[in-house]
Order: structure tokens, then sequence, then C-alpha cells
């Protein structure tokens, strides 16, 4: 399946924006993307945005 990953660091929010299906073959992709988010100093929210009839 495919997935498309688009973040933008507008500190405070961090924007991340998801187009595709989460599954088996995509979720490693996803936890790529999260993991530095959850690291970040300053980086207090998380705004998620999934829009899954775009692909």
């Amino acid at each position: 399946m495919n997935l498309t990953i688009e973040w933008n660091d507008n500190r405070p929010i961090q924007n991340l924006n998801l187009a595709g299906e989460i599954d088996a073959y995509t979720a490693p992709k996803l936890k790529e993307a999260l993991l530095p988010l959850t690291e970040r100093e300053g980086g207090k929210r998380l705004l998620l945005i999934w829009n899954r009839s775009i692909i």
C-alpha cells in the first residue's frame, strides 16, 4: 500500500500530513516519521491530519 508523509515544523505545533493507508507494510515508514517528532525539544503539540482518499 501507499503512504505519503509530509511534515512541517511550525513551532510550537508540528504538522504531520498523512495520505494513504496504514498497514503492515507502511507502519515502519510511519514510525520513522513519528519518532523524531517525539524527540524534538520545544515540540509540545502534534497535529495529525490523515486523508485516506487522496491516494
